[in-house]
């Protein structure tokens, strides 16, 4: 089951980062995840149920047009993930050659439907953030010396909702919110 959608954000546009099958987002993690549970109706059972999902700030890419007409673009943006996701992207995090997600891209590719969802995640090269890019998330109150610093746009895009709760308040076992990349 695909529990990575968030149905009331738009495919394309706004602030919210989603991925239909076959497409493809490159983005740099920008702040720690948000951890929260979501209660939504299975598609496939109607039944309801509630899953775990991690949102980060990302700063997204993207390109227009190729060769020496290629244009890249950056925007500021929330991604909402799964357990798939947020393992492999912790599985980067410890790994010792990569670390700390702000200090690189992050492909993440998207393919099948339903059930049959699978996301690949792919790291990219290291590389400095530019203060241009840092700027796009002014408005949301980065602080580079706080890495806390998006819980307040992340609960107010995710948590705010009638359906969805921080995982510290969802009944049953959950992911420690004390540390997101911590072994469980």
């Amino acid at each position: 089951m695909n529990t990575n959608r968030y149905d009331d954000a738009p495919a394309t546009g706004g602030s919210y980062l989603k991925l239909e099958s076959g497409e493809s987002a490159r983005f740099r993690i920008m702040s720690t995840p948000l951890n929260f549970r979501e209660t939504f109706v299975d598609k496939v059972t109607g039944k309801s149920r509630t899953a775990d999902q991690w949102a980060w700030a990302v700063l997204y890419k993207s390109t227009t047009g190729s060769g020496t007409d290629m244009i890249v673009n950056f925007e500021a943006k929330t991604f909402k993930v799964g357990a798939m996701i947020y393992g492999a992207v912790r599985d980067l995090v410890r790994d010792a050659d990569w670390g700390d997600p702000s200090e690189y891209d992050i492909e993440v590719t998207r393919t099948g439907e339903g059930i049959k969802t699978n996301y690949r995640v792919l790291p990219k090269s290291k590389s400095q953030s530019k203060p241009e890019h840092l700027a796009l998330f002014a408005e949301h109150g980065y602080d580079a010396g706080n890495p806390d610093w998006a819980d307040a746009w992340l609960t107010r895009q995710y948590i705010d909702k009638d359906n969805i709760r921080p995982a510290a308040d969802a009944s049953g076992p959950g992911p420690q919110d004390h540390d997101p990349f911590g072994d469980e």
